[in-house]
């Protein structure tokens, strides 16, 4: 069996992969994977799911454990690390547990600017 993804379209940066299985020659669709182009602000969430995970595997934490800690289960951990949103309370949760300050799981070299937050803006009133 192979898997082959192909790109249907590109639009408004927006990529979308078809996955298709090939199997005894017959092609099955899979669905469809939607991946749009990252802003700053993905950037930062990025960068603070990287803090966390290095400073909770340099305490010997696991995710299920951090999570456990936390109230939050392995696979909502997992989210957070790979740069989704995080809730300001449970930043604070996490730097406490892994005893650090929420300034050290925030830190990073990425610089805001003012056409970021318009950029963001405009694409959130596109989708409503």
């Amino acid at each position: 069996m192979r898997v082959v993804r192909v790109i249907v379209y590109s639009m408004l940066n927006l990529l979308c992969f078809r996955t298709t299985r090939i199997s005894k020659g017959y092609a099955t669709c899979d669905g469809e994977i939607m991946a749009s182009k990252r802003t700053a602000f993905d950037e930062i969430l990025i960068a603070i799911g990287d803090n966390i995970r290095r400073y909770r595997t340099d305490r010997g934490y696991t995710l299920d454990q951090l999570g456990c800690d936390i109230g939050l289960d392995k696979s909502n951990m997992y989210r957070i690390e790979q740069g989704k949103n995080i809730t300001l309370l449970t930043l604070i949760k996490i730097a406490a547990i892994l005893e650090v300050t929420p300034d050290e799981l925030l830190r990073s070299d990425i610089i805001l600017k003012q056409e970021d937050a318009e950029a963001f803006m405009k694409s959130k009133s596109k989708k409503v």
